[in-house]
């Protein structure tokens, strides 16, 4: 699933990000990387979402969003 498709609440934990290396590079900034676990605070249908990962809240644009594909079984 992707992150940006999963519902407010839910958890996961990355398994992929398809991009190119500019977008994984940005990811890999923020630390969301595969292996990582993640939380869905906030996913509106508009605008960016907000996620926490490694302790801390991050926002999390739509378009970046669908570049990571989420666990969601865990």
């Amino acid at each position: 699933m992707r992150l940006s498709e999963m519902p407010e609440g839910s958890f996961g934990v990355v398994i992929d990000i398809i991009g190119g290396r500019g977008r994984i590079r940005k990811l890999m900034e923020l630390g969301i990387v595969p292996g990582v676990r993640i939380m869905i605070i906030r996913n509106p249908p508009y605008g960016p979402i907000i996620i926490k990962a490694r302790g801390y809240n991050l926002a999390i644009g739509r378009g970046l969003a669908e570049s990571v594909y989420v666990d969601t079984s865990i």
